[in-house]
């Protein structure tokens, strides 16, 4: 080989070198880095939450989270306060974006006169796509959670300062209760035929399927919520009917058409949507099913 061949292969190595960290490089600007611990508050080190964080440059979708390996008699015994085990899947969970639930508190989990909570571990599985490939990669990663490094500097909290701290809010928390407005839920809910409903179903035929679906499983159940499968909400461990703005397109318009109909009655008193469904529009999902089968 000549002097001039050698000149040129390593010019094209030293190019499919360039190419290759350039590549590698924008790889890493695509790539979601999404992690999970647990913190104390800097403002209140005394409260313990649990943090899904995308740490990347790319966006993490259909994201689950899944407590793995816990006791349950472990977490009733520290009085964890996390009543799921299970969430999602979240649409989107965007660069610098992260997910945050409240645990529990510091004395309880590593308090100085108990054994610390058991470690445990999560699941996170999510969807991301690679700027060079059309097809989205799934990926799973498990993260270890232990209380053990928080040993030592959680501050005291002495059972009588917190019973004095419960004494002095009863009263607000007292008042709030009976300030919280409560739902009107009428005698009758609605006044509306089978072919009016009919002609609903046509230009909102797949929240009907859905909502048949459900009372299918649910027969009893008449109380629904309206809201995005972004936003967080705690049902206090209560199964609720709820339909997903990202499912149903112009969702609340269809809704307030129902309730102008007279299909659903709307009983919302925070901020939340919550609506309660006629019973004629139940006879109605529930005779139509039937005469389809």
């Amino acid at each position: 080989m000549t002097v001039d061949t050698y000149v040129e292969l390593a010019q094209f190595v030293a190019l499919v070198l360039t190419l290759w960290a350039a590549i590698r490089m924008l790889d890493l600007h695509t790539r979601p880095q999404v992690e999970c611990h647990l913190r104390s508050r800097p403002d209140k080190p005394n409260v313990f939450e649990l943090v899904v964080a995308n740490y990347g440059q790319g966006a993490a979708k259909d994201l689950e989270i899944e407590l793995i390996d816990v006791e349950e008699e472990d977490f009733d015994a520290h009085s964890v306060t996390l009543t799921w085990r299970r969430k999602g899947p979240f649409t989107l969970l965007a660069p610098g974006d992260s997910i945050v639930s409240l645990f529990g508190f510091g004395p309880s989990l590593v308090g100085a006169d108990r054994e610390p909570l058991k470690p445990f571990r999560v699941r996170v599985s999510y969807r991301w796509t690679a700027f060079w490939y059309w097809r989205a990669y799934e990926t799973s990663d498990y993260h270890d959670m232990d209380v053990r490094p928080f040993q030592g500097i959680v501050p005291k909290w002495p059972k009588n300062e917190t019973a004095e701290i419960l004494r002095k809010e009863l009263p607000n928390i007292a008042k709030a209760v009976e300030a919280r407005p409560t739902p009107q839920i009428p005698d009758k809910t609605g006044d509306i035929g089978n072919a009016r409903l009919r002609q609903l179903e046509l230009v909102m035929a797949a929240l009907f399927a859905e909502m048949r679906e459900d009372l299918k499983k649910s027969p009893l159940k008449r109380e629904f919520i309206i809201m995005s499968k972004n936003a967080m909400y705690n049902s206090g461990g209560e199964t609720i009917l709820a339909y997903f703005c990202e499912d149903h397109e112009d969702l609340a318009d269809k809704v307030v058409v129902l309730a102008n109909s007279g299909a659903v009655t709307d009983i919302t008193y925070n901020n939340v949507g919550r609506y309660l469904m006629s019973e004629e529009l139940v006879q109605y999902l529930l005779e139509s099913e039937a005469d389809a089968a």
